[in-house]
């Protein structure tokens, strides 16, 4: 029973680091997920400003 245990902590812990510390390419494409998000979320708000400025004139 304690050496099942022991198994089971070294598993979580191997994925534990293996989350913690991704590959590169991993990390370059969440990047450009992020950053394409925020081109998006900053378009999408500058459009809702302008509307409503055009509506007041």
């Amino acid at each position: 029973m304690s050496n099942d245990w022991k198994e089971q902590k070294k598993r979580q812990k191997a994925i534990f680091t293996a989350r913690q510390n991704p590959q590169y390419e991993v990390k370059v494409r969440r990047a450009e997920l992020g950053a394409r998000e925020f081109i998006q979320e900053s378009r999408n708000s500058w459009n809702f400003i302008f509307a409503k400025k055009e509506r007041r004139w």
